[in-house]
Parts: structure tokens; sequence; C-alpha cells
């Protein structure tokens, strides 16, 4: 079900091109986007998700994309659907760490794995990325493979 609120510094993350455009929409870190109401999860506002593994079941795991992290300010009215949220107002924080995001993915589906840079493959990824999905053990390297073996 779909609820309709107002919240005050509510927080989500967000799948941003590392320009700063998601949806043929400008963002700029640190502004606040407006979007007119009425907002519906899905269909009309600016779009995030509460939880950041969340934000893949609606995008791919691009490493060369920006995920950020976003407030929603005070007073914006929001629809919410699970961890999704619309909301009339967001404002785009701070970039979260490649890493951070990775881990996120592969929680989300294991099989992201293979799209995850190799500077990126640690210990403790690949075993949450085949702890998610057996299947993903293709997509680890062998020195990986050994050093979880071990």
């Amino acid at each position: 079900a779909t609820s309709h609120s107002r919240i005050g510094n509510g927080a989500g993350f967000d799948d941003i091109r590392a320009e700063l455009v998601c949806q043929s929409f400008q963002f700029y870190e640190g502004v606040t986007a407006h979007h007119r109401d009425p907002v519906v999860v899905g269909a009309h506002g600016l779009h995030a998700c509460r939880d950041l593994a969340d934000v893949f079941k609606f995008y791919s795991y691009r490493p060369t994309r920006a995920y950020h992290r976003v407030v929603v300010p005070a007073g914006a009215t929001v629809s919410e659907r699970g961890t999704e949220l619309a909301a009339t107002r967001l404002t785009v924080g701070e970039r979260v760490p490649d890493a951070e995001v990775a881990m996120a993915a592969v929680r989300a589906n294991g099989l992201m794995l293979r799209r995850v840079p190799s500077e990126l493959r640690t210990h403790e990824l690949c075993a949450a990325a085949i702890a998610q999905n057996p299947a993903a053990a293709e997509y680890a390297s062998q020195f990986e493979l050994r050093t979880l073996a071990a």
C-alpha cells in the first residue's frame, strides 16, 4: 500500500548519473530540488529509496554511476511504498563511497558481482555476493575463491 505523509529529515539514496542527472532532471549536490504535488511512488515526484540495496531493484549496478544520499526536508509531501518514496522536495547529499555501493548491490543481487571493478572486490564483498546467490561464484576470480575457501 502507498501512504502519503509529511516527514522531516527523512534519508534515502538515489541512483544519479555522474553529472547529477536522473530521469532528465538536473540535480545539484547540496541543493533542494522541488516537484509540484501530487506525488505518487512510481509515477510522480522526486524518487529515492530508504535502503541503498533497494535502489538495485530499479537500477542495475553500474560502477560509472554516482549514488548519493538524499534528504527529504521537513514539510515535504511524501508518498511511500515499502522503502521507496516519492517527495515534493529532495536535497542531494554526499556521494556514497564506491565500496559501500558495491556491497549494497551484491547484497541485493549477488550476480551483480560481475560488474564490480576488481579493485573493489574484497573477500567480504565476494562472500556477500555468493551468500546472496551461489551462482555469483562464477564471477569471482580463482584468487578470490581460494581466499574464501581458506
